[in-house]
């Protein structure tokens, strides 16, 4: 599990973490929503980074001693939210209390909430939804040169994003690394306009005001984000400028980008990056993914000579590894296994809830009556008619394709050797158009 690494300071342009922000119901909400763990580990970590307000307040039920007013030591506020930690009778509900009425009274700042945010998401991996979007090129590059590469650097890209928002808001970011996957995560928090720093408390904004970015270290061109998408959404709408703004902050000087959608969502980050590539195994999808795996599936030398054959087993043997077995079941599970590779597993956190594809393929057109032969046999010219009906393949479930791997395995529904590559996840999205029997992702394939 890689380090998590966060920035106190993103750009001039920005919002600084130390503003505070007003206890609100939203606010609130962010600290009870979390576990009583969760939220003792963060409250200990800010007792080290953040300003603590240690005056003693008036509490009939307070324990330490000391009157009201004295100052507390910063190692018995700390024995106080490990006690909180340890003990089996304190609720959530008691520690919120002590976080608003006692240490942050003043309000949590906006870092404290970024932080808060992250954890959620971190213990609840299905509470947003993630699309991935793809960057690609306005203009083609000479034939000479090589195709360049998209970069991605948190603070250049905060500072650029910043100096495009500013007129229309005033924007706080929270830059991190996810701890078990390798993408860059941005917090994007979008505040009303301010010609200078607020000298108020602030308060949360909308929940349409709040978006995720993650971008991949070994996917060139691609991100995910929680932008909100509506099909009323016009091209000045604040997500749409926001969408955009992500393409412009990319670019760089002479290299265009633009952004579009890549035909994949999923309720949690880590189906989508294992689908679009971005947890380092290159988009190795279906049964493909063995060789991103490795081990024993793969020949380490294909120069090996196969191991010799061995004797036959005599036919008593033979029939008491049938009777132990159903060879049909074995088969289809060796099938199965090398059409979905090591993924499509309940379980294995990679899970797609809705795959929706439109089928465009041609067909035998239907049969016809005899009179309406009869009346084609008398025209001198006929053109040949084209059969495309338009048929939608819609499957939903916790986990799809582990249910269409699941159905070849018992033998049911699906036959494993004749399944296409798009029923397996090969094709990494959820949504697409299936012409030729590949899916077309972008409007220019054919």
């Amino acid at each position: 599990m890689s380090k998590k690494r966060k920035s106190t300071t993103t750009t001039a342009n920005a919002l600084p973490d130390t503003l505070r922000v007003a206890y609100t119901p939203p606010v609130r909400r962010l600290l009870s929503r979390l576990s009583k763990s969760s939220l003792v580990e963060l409250s200990l970590g800010w007792l080290g980074s953040t300003k603590v307000n240690l005056t003693r307040v008036e509490d009939d039920n307070e324990e330490e001693e000391g009157e009201e007013g004295e100052e507390m030591e910063i190692e018995v506020v700390r024995g106080i939210y490990e006690g909180f930690g340890r003990s089996k009778s304190v609720r959530v509900k008691e520690v919120v209390e002590r976080i608003t009425e006692h240490e942050w009274r003043d309000g949590l700042t906006l870092g404290m909430v970024a932080e808060l945010d992250f954890r959620y998401l971190l213990d609840h991996p299905s509470s947003q939804k993630w699309t991935s979007a793809q960057l690609y090129l306005l203009s083609k590059p000479p034939p000479a040169s090589t195709t360049p590469k998209t970069t991605f650097h948190p603070r250049i890209f905060a500072h650029t994003l910043s100096t495009l928002l500013r007129p229309l808001v005033s924007p706080h970011y929270y830059i991190t690394h996810h701890p078990s996957l390798p993408l860059h995560m941005l917090r994007v928090q979008l505040h009303p306009p301010s010609p200078s720093l607020p000298t108020t408390l602030l308060t949360l904004p909308q929940n349409k005001h709040i978006f995720w970015l993650a971008f991949p270290e070994s996917t060139d061109g691609y991100l995910f984000h929680t932008l909100p998408s509506s099909p009323t959404a016009t091209a000045t709408s604040l997500p749409e400028i926001v969408r955009e703004s992500i393409a412009i902050a990319v670019s760089k000087r002479g290299i265009r980008y633009g952004i579009r959608a890549a035909k994949m969502s999923a309720r949690t980050l880590e189906a989508v990056a294992y689908y679009r590539g971005g947890e380092g195994d290159g988009g190795m999808l279906g049964g493909w993914s063995i060789f991103s795996a490795g081990g024993s599936s793969v020949d380490d030398d294909l120069l090996d000579l196969p191991p010799p054959r061995a004797p036959p087993l005599p036919q008593k043997q033979l029939e008491k590894e049938k009777e132990a077995g159903d060879e049909q079941t074995r088969k289809r599970q060796k099938i199965a296994e090398a059409r979905f590779g090591i993924g499509a597993k309940e379980g294995d956190g990679t899970g797609l809830e809705s795959v929706v594809f439109t089928l465009a393929e041609k067909f035998p057109p239907p049969e016809k009556q005899q009179h309406e032969k009869e009346m084609e046999e008398e025209e001198e010219e006929e053109e040949e008619e084209e059969f495309r009906p338009k048929i939608t393949v819609r499957l939903e479930g916790s986990h799809v394709f582990a249910g269409v791997r699941s159905l070849v395995e018992q033998g049911v529904g699906f036959d494993g050797a004749k399944l296409p590559g798009w029923l397996t996840g090969e094709a990494g999205v959820s949504v697409g158009r299936v012409r030729g029997g590949r899916v077309k992702k972008w409007a220019g394939d054919v």
